[in-house]
């Protein structure tokens, strides 16, 4: 019987920081084990990256109980008028369960909580948790009308080896979130059956 009960998201706090990377490090892990080559960040980078998100209050953490820790988590930061998602991870041992879902749920909340225009992110366009995924929630490729900030990410990864026929930028407008993407989310409880379900209340 599956024993790492109920998942939380909540605000990232400083102590946070040097678990993300190892979350995102084995996320990255995974990638490079499905066959597709891809860059794994330095740490010094992944927690500059979360030290911004932290000060602008864009860092989520996903929380497993029964000695799970951090098991999952978001980073997103201010570009150009937009909210740009850096990265999103979970722990292996915890996917398959709804928790890179709820942490997109809370990042288009944050999105239309504050002055933006939506959110963009660069991702692998092939991967089913990858573009596939964030389509479901109504991100598309903007084609000639990504944003400056787009374009100069996917230059920079294309002068960092990263194959240019599998990266591509998404982005979601606020006025182009679909009432679903925003459906309530409770904590996620692993079923006996290894089934998800969630738990009310």
């Amino acid at each position: 019987m599956d024993q790492r009960g109920t998942v939380t998201i909540r605000h990232g706090l400083r102590q946070d920081v040097a678990r993300v990377y190892d979350v995102y490090a084995d996320a990255i892990e995974m990638i490079r084990e499905s066959g597709v080559p891809i860059r794994r960040r330095p740490r010094h980078d992944i927690d500059r990256l979360c030290e911004l998100s932290l000060g602008a209050d864009f860092l989520r953490i996903a929380e497993g109980e029964g000695g799970g820790g951090v098991v999952g988590f978001s980073v997103s930061t201010r570009r150009e008028g937009w909210l740009h998602l850096e990265e999103i991870g979970v722990l292996r041992a915890w996917q398959r369960r709804g928790i890179g879902s709820a942490l997109l749920r809370v990042l288009i909340k944050d999105c239309l909580d504050i002055d933006c225009v939506g959110i963009t992110l660069t991702t692998d366009r092939l991967l089913p948790f990858n573009a596939p995924l964030y389509r479901q929630f109504g991100f598309r490729e903007p084609g000639r009308e990504a944003p400056r900030h787009l374009r100069d990410l996917l230059r920079h990864e294309r002068a960092l080896g990263l194959d240019p026929h599998r990266r591509v930028g998404m982005l979601l407008r606020k006025s182009e979130v679909a009432p679903e993407a925003l459906s309530a989310w409770s904590p996620v409880v692993a079923a006996p059956n290894g089934e998800r379900r969630t738990k009310s209340g």
